[in-house]
């Protein structure tokens, strides 16, 4: 059989990328109080309602609300900021294997600016694992409001290098190489930390580790980490299970089959046998991806984005119930103890029915703090590359599939350290504030989990899109994103 790789990846790179690419957007949308915009009517502290009585309270609320209402609850059509240059890039070796690569954008340390402004600094951190940041991320901050945009490509991916490794790669590694990165650099806190998808387990886990060094949180796409998250998105229960058990398993919805069967194939043609269990297939990407054969990996890889790609493109049907509208942002509102949009308060059981797993996922990971990463099984797969040669292959490195596969398949082990939704752990994070935007039609990383954070951490703002997706381009996502951003660089953080 000849596995003719060379076009089909290249197109495959290339749906990617444009997945990925700039969007038009649609319907204005301002949420927060902006004083460069003369436009917009100021809003009122929720300091101001706490302190009144709760006649003028009520009062004020009623006047608000037909200011702010349809502003807040209504997706916008704000875009990405402008490119900017590279102000200093660099690398930093963190142990004796890896060094990560890193950029800065903004003024912070031009000469011919007073380091002393008081600009707000920010860092991104990329998804995946190992999808690796790119300049666009920079554009999601106001170079006005922003002295100092920090990226940098986790360890593995990107222009770090080893590129792929996964040795001394671990959840904890790469905290503590935020914290080296921090001081490296000769900053004292964040203003804003933002991540999407894995980004935002990063972020949590960093800020609960050092909560002194963030300022606010900006999160995409919640995702815990938790196991149910990975079985809902690489795992498969077969025919004999009960079939709520099997809805737990995006696999397992009738119009992803088809698209579930051809992942399969990818690691079928061995000719072993699954070994069983919902992550069956998983394991074998693991030692297909992470294993001596660079044909293997190579076949691997395009079946793994192919699937990826295809649950983020889902475009799957959604009720989210009576009175509320697509094109809604629901928002949940500390300060009145409730879900908005822009008719009013929202019902619990209307948020609630966005859940895709019937049965909650549990809030911390059971697993044993002598859990060991999975060892990669060594074995000789015997594929006939066709016009794909050995050589070709072996200069090939999926870091964003083999990092995701890698961290996948050893989750007990990367988060026995980071139970994300413990409370000791919440409420070393509690005053930070925090705007949590997901998309109601994310795939990838469903509401469950950021509707899980919400009721830990009662103090965020979950902003939940109806209409988004996944990719942080998605132009309702995008649009809320800058919104946050610009709204926690005119906040007090100190």
């Amino acid at each position: 059989m000849q596995y003719n790789l060379a076009v089909p990846f290249t197109i495959l790179l290339q749906s990617f990328v444009s997945c990925q690419s700039f969007l038009p957007f649609m319907l204005k949308h301002h949420y927060r109080n902006n004083k460069q915009d003369p436009n917009i009517a100021p809003s009122i502290s929720s300091g101001r309602f706490l302190a009144a009585t709760s006649t003028l309270h009520n009062e004020l609320l009623a006047e608000t609300s037909l200011i702010d209402q349809h502003e807040r609850y209504t997706c916008s059509n704000r875009t990405l900021y402008p490119p900017s240059k590279i102000s200093r890039n660099g690398t930093l070796q963190v142990d004796s294997l890896h060094t990560i690569y890193y950029e800065e954008y903004g003024n912070r340390n031009d000469n011919n600016t007073n380091n002393s402004s008081t600009g707000s600094i920010a860092l991104s951190l990329h998804g995946g694992p190992g999808a690796g940041s790119f300049p666009r991320h920079a554009q999601f901050f106001d170079p006005d409001k922003y002295q100092q945009v920090i990226l940098f490509d986790q360890r593995g991916c990107g222009k770090s290098i080893p590129r792929g490794e996964t040795a001394n790669n671990t959840l904890q590694d790469l905290v503590n190489d935020i914290e080296s990165l921090r001081i490296h650099l000769g900053v004292d806190k964040f203003d804003v930390v933002m991540g999407g998808s894995w980004g935002s387990t990063l972020a949590l886990a960093y800020a609960q580790s050092f909560p002194e060094r963030v300022g606010s949180m900006v999160l995409r796409g919640v995702c815990l980490f938790r196991p149910q998250e990975i079985n809902w998105l690489f795992g498969h229960v077969d025919n004999e299970v009960p079939l709520d058990n099997k809805t737990n398993c995006v696999s397992n919805r009738d119009k992803l089959g088809e698209a579930w069967v051809n992942f399969t194939k990818g690691v079928a043609d061995d000719g072993s046998e699954f070994e069983g269990g919902i992550r069956s297939v998983l394991k074998k990407y693991y030692n297909h991806l992470l294993g001596p054969d660079p044909i293997a990996r190579a076949i691997a890889t395009q079946s793994w984005f192919r699937w990826e790609m295809g649950v983020s493109s889902f475009n799957n049907s959604l009720n989210v119930g009576k009175g509320t509208d697509m094109g809604d942002v629901i928002v949940w509102d500390k300060a009145r103890n409730s879900w908005l949009d822009r008719h009013g308060e929202v019902d619990n059981e209307i948020v609630e029915s966005l859940r895709r797993w019937p049965q909650r996922a549990p809030h911390l990971h059971s697993i044993s703090s002598t859990a060991k990463p999975k060892q990669v099984f060594q074995n000789n797969l015997n594929y006939n590359a066709g016009n794909l040669s050995k050589a070709d292959a072996e200069t090939f490195v999926p870091a964003q599939a083999m990092l995701t596969c890698h961290y996948s398949v050893n989750d007990a082990f990367m988060m026995s350290d980071f139970q994300l939704l413990k409370q000791r752990n919440i409420d070393r994070i509690r005053h930070i504030p925090c705007i949590a935007v997901q998309g109601a039609r994310d795939f990838i990383c469903p509401p469950d989990s950021a509707l899980d954070l919400k009721e830990a951490w009662p103090e965020m703002e979950c902003r939940i899109v109806t209409e988004g997706k996944h990719s942080m381009y998605d132009p309702r996502i995008l649009s809320e994103l800058v919104d946050a951003t610009d709204h926690m660089a005119a906040i007090d953080i100190n």
